[in-house]
């Protein structure tokens, strides 16, 4: 005699009766309406992790140029010569990506998706940095102006951390975009 339907050795299996397979694919219709409604804890810093080793790992880095003022040029007061020689080198966009990728994780309720620098062609023949383009996702309930704004800033201060004063390390005309991608009914990071 089968139990659960399923049959023993020897038996022949019965064919499910249309009533049972009605029933069968109402409750793997909740399960699986259940299962996309309820995110598993921490599945979206897995998802990041594994794209961002997936990105890195076919990707070679490219070099940006960053600059700081040196102190040599600078007055009693500490402030800078706006005619002295700056500190020349180049860091790895996968380093600027990194610490502003960093720097994102205090934007509260948001998580960011991608991060993306804008450059174009710089004086020393590498590249250099014009800003970044920021996708977040973002918890239904918050702000979604203030996160961007609070996005905006961070990123700016970020690049400047990095690269180094607009004179400098980044272009005059620094853009950040921040984009929100999507909204989630739970806090992105956990």
């Amino acid at each position: 005699m089968a139990v659960n339907g399923t049959p023993h050795e020897g038996e022949a299996a019965a064919s499910p009766t249309p009533d049972e397979l009605r029933r069968a694919e109402r409750l793997l219709r909740r399960g699986a309406d259940e299962m996309r409604s309820e995110a598993a804890p921490g599945w979206f810093d897995v998802a990041q992790r594994v794209t961002g080793a997936v990105r890195s790992a076919a990707r070679r880095s490219v070099e940006i140029d960053a600059a700081w003022p040196t102190t040599a040029g600078a007055d009693r007061a500490g402030a800078a010569d706006p005619d002295a020689r700056s500190d020349e080198l180049l860091v790895s966009d996968l380093v600027v990506v990194d610490a502003l990728r960093r720097s994102l994780t205090a934007v509260p309720r948001c998580q960011p998706s991608s991060v993306e620098l804008l450059v174009d062609d710089g004086p020393s023949g590498s590249l250099r940095c014009r800003g970044a383009r920021i996708s977040l996702v973002a918890a239904y309930d918050v702000d979604l102006h203030a996160v961007a704004d609070h996005a905006r800033r961070l990123t700016l201060d970020t690049l400047t951390d990095v690269l180094g004063p607009p004179r400098d390390g980044l272009a005059r005309d620094v853009v950040v975009d921040v984009e929100i991608v999507d909204v989630t009914p739970h806090d992105p990071r956990s």
